[in-house]
C-alpha cells in the first residue's frame, strides 16, 4: 500500500495539471511537453492547496481525498473527452533516436537514484523530512513539534530554518497518506523532477523553433549539476557517496523542484506573451508559485521574475500587459496562504531580510574582511583548512561564482551558453523574449552574490557545502531556454 499512495501521486498531478493547460489548439506541445508541464502544475497546486490547508488548519487527510479524487476524476474526464470531443493532435517529438534514447535513459536513471536509497542528508532529514512527518502525524506544523524545542537563550532548536515553505513536506506526507510515511517512498513525488526539466524547457521554446525547443531540452538533460555535483570528476566517488555529502540534487531536497518549477514558469509566460493566452499565464503564475513554496529562495526568484517583466516593458516592443497581469495576480493569490503561515513562524537563521541593507551591501563591497571561523558554522563539521586571514568576502564570493561559471564537469556547457546567450540578447535588445530571459538570468545571479556577500555564516565552509551552485541550480532552466532562444536561426523578414 505504502508504494501504490505514494506513484498514485504522478497520475492525481497529472490530471489536475492537464485542467489547468490551454488546449493544444491553442497551445501546441508535444505528448511528452505536455506530461512534464501537467505533472508539475498538479504537484504546485497540491502545494499550494496544502499549504492553503495548514492556514486554515484542516484536516491533511481531507487535502489529500480532495486532490486525490479532483485529480482521478479530471483523468477520468479527459479520457471521456477525447474519445467526444478530440482536442488538437500532439506535435510530433522530433527527436532523433539516439537523443531520445539519451533522454530516455538519463530519465530512468535519475528516477531509480532517487528512489534507490531513503532520506539521509542533513537538508531531506532536517529541513524537509521532520517537516514532512509533522504534517503527516499532525497536519499542521504550527506546534510545539516544530516551534516547542528551545533550550536556554533558544539554543538548541532542532530545525534551524522553521520558516523553510511548505512544498517539499506537503508532497511527501501525501505521498505517505495511504501506506504510512517511507523514507524512500516519500521521495516519489520527485523521481520525475530531472525528466520533466528538460520538457518544460522544451515547451517554452516550441513558440520558437522545433530545433530550438530540441537544443534546450537537451542542454538542460545533459547539466551534470542536475544530478550529481562533479558528475565529470570522479563519477565513481560521487555516486557511491550519493545523498551522504549533499553531491546530490535528486531525492528530497528543495533545490530541484524549485529549480523546475521555476523552468516552467518562464516557459509557460513566454509561451502565453506570443498567443496572448490568459489561461496559460495564470498557469505560468501557479508555477512561480510551486517553486515560492519548494524554498525560500522561490519567492524571490519570482520577484526577480516580476521585476524582469517591469524593466522588460520600458523598451519596446512591449509584453502584453493582460497577460503579465494574469500571471503575476496568479502568482500572487497562491503565495499569499504560505505568508500567512509563514507570518507565525521564526525567522530563518540567517534573517536575509534584515541582513540585505544597503549600508550592509556597501560595507562588504568598501572591503570588509572575510569572519572568522566559528565552531558551529553553517554546514561546518570542524575546521575547514582554509585561512581567511586578511581575505576579503568580497573577493571569495566573486572568485566563487567565477570558478562556478567555468566548471564544465559541474554544469556542462549550459553557463557557457547562458553568458554567450545574454551577449546576444544585448545586440538583439529588440526582442522580448530574449530581453525578459536574460533580465532573469542576470537578476537572478545579483540576486544569490547580494545573499552571499552579507551572509553571517563563514563562507569557506559554505563553500565546502556546495554554495553557490546549489543555489545557481535554480536558474538552469531560463538559462537553457536563453541560449537556446539566443542561437536559433532568426527568421527571415
Amino acid at each position: 500500500m505504502t508504494v501504490f499512495g505514494a506513484l498514485l501521486f504522478w497520475p492525481v498531478a497529472w490530471g489536475l495539471g492537464r485542467m489547468l493547460l490551454p488546449a493544444r489548439a491553442l497551445l501546441p506541445r508535444s505528448l511528452w511537453e505536455e506530461a512534464c508541464a501537467a505533472s508539475l502544475l498538479g504537484a504546485a497546486l497540491i502545494a499550494v492547496i496544502g499549504t492553503a490547508g495548514v492556514a486554515a488548519r484542516v484536516p491533511f487527510a481531507a487535502i489529500h481525498g480532495l486532490t486525490s479524487f479532483a485529480g482521478l476524476a479530471a483523468c477520468g474526464w479527459l479520457a471521456w473527452r477525447r474519445r467526444r470531443a478530440p482536442d488538437a493532435p500532439w506535435l510530433p517529438l522530433g527527436w532523433p533516436l539516439p537523443l531520445a534514447l539519451l533522454l530516455g535513459a538519463l530519465a530512468l536513471g535519475a528516477a531509480g537514484l532517487t528512489l534507490a536509497m531513503p532520506l539521509n542528508e542533513t537538508d531531506p532529514l532536517l529541513h524537509f523530512g521532520y517537516r514532512g512527518k509533522i504534517i503527516h502525524y499532525h497536519s499542521t506544523v504550527l506546534n510545539d513539534a516544530l516551534l516547542g524545542m528551545h533550550g536556554p537563550l533558544d539554543y538548541g532548536r532542532i530545525a534551524t530554518h522553521p520558516n523553510y515553505p511548505l512544498g517539499v513536506p506537503l508532497l511527501e506526507a501525501w505521498a505517505a497518506q495511504l501506506g504510512g510515511w517511507s523514507d524512500r517512498w516519500v521521495q516519489a513525488p520527485f523521481a520525475w523532477l530531472a525528466a520533466c526539466l528538460p520538457g518544460a524547457v522544451a515547451l517554452g521554446l516550441r513558440g520558437v523553433s522545433p530545433a530550438a525547443a530540441r537544443g534546450g531540452a537537451l542542454l538542460a538533460a545533459c547539466t551534470p549539476m542536475i544530478y550529481v555535483a562533479n558528475l565529470y570528476a570522479d563519477p565513481a566517488q560521487d555516486l557511491a557517496r550519493a545523498g551522504m555529502g549533499g553531491a546530490m540534487n535528486l531525492g528530497g531536497g528543495g533545490d530541484l523542484p524549485l529549480a523546475v518549477l521555476f523552468a516552467l514558469g518562464c516557459a509557460l509566460l513566454l509561451r502565453a506573451h506570443a498567443s496572448g493566452s490568459l489561461r496559460a499565464a495564470a498557469a505560468a503564475g501557479l508555477a512561480f508559485a510551486g517553486g515560492a513554496m519548494m524554498k525560500n529562495e522561490g519567492l524571490a526568484l519570482a520577484g526577480v521574475a516580476f521585476l524582469a517583466t517591469l524593466l522588460a516593458a520600458a523598451l519596446p516592443p512591449r509584453p502584453r500587459l493582460r497577460v503579465a497581469a494574469a500571471c503575476w495576480l496568479t502568482a500572487a493569490l497562491c503565495i499569499a496562504p504560505w505568508l500567512l503561515v509563514r507570518a507565525q513562524l521564526p525567522a530563518i537563521d540567517e534573517n536575509y531580510g534584515a541582513q540585505l541593507s544597503a549600508a550592509r551591501v556597501l560595507e562588504v563591497l568598501g572591503g570588509m574582511e572575510e569572519l572568522p571561523h566559528m565552531p558551529g558554522d553553517a554546514g561546518d563539521e570542524g575546521a575547514t583548512g582554509v585561512s581567511t586571514a586578511g581575505l576579503l568576502r568580497r573577493d571569495l564570493v566573486a572568485r566563487a561564482f567565477g570558478e562556478e561559471l567555468v566548471d564544465l564537469r559541474t554544469w556542462g556547457l549550459l553557463w557557457l551558453a547562458a553568458l554567450a546567450g545574454m551577449i546576444l540578447a544585448l545586440r538583439r535588445w529588440r526582442d522580448p523574449q530574449l530581453r525578459w530571459l536574460a533580465l532573469v538570468v542576470g537578476g537572478g545571479l545579483l540576486l544569490y552574490a547580494l545573499i552571499l556577500l552579507v551572509t553571517p555564516w563563514h563562507f569557506p565552509s559554505l563553500r565546502e557545502k556546495g554554495i553557490p551552485e546549489r543555489l545557481m541550480i535554480h536558474l538552469a532552466g531560463p538559462c537553457a531556454l536563453l541560449a537556446a532562444a539566443a542561437f536559433a536561426p532568426r527568421p527571415k523578414p
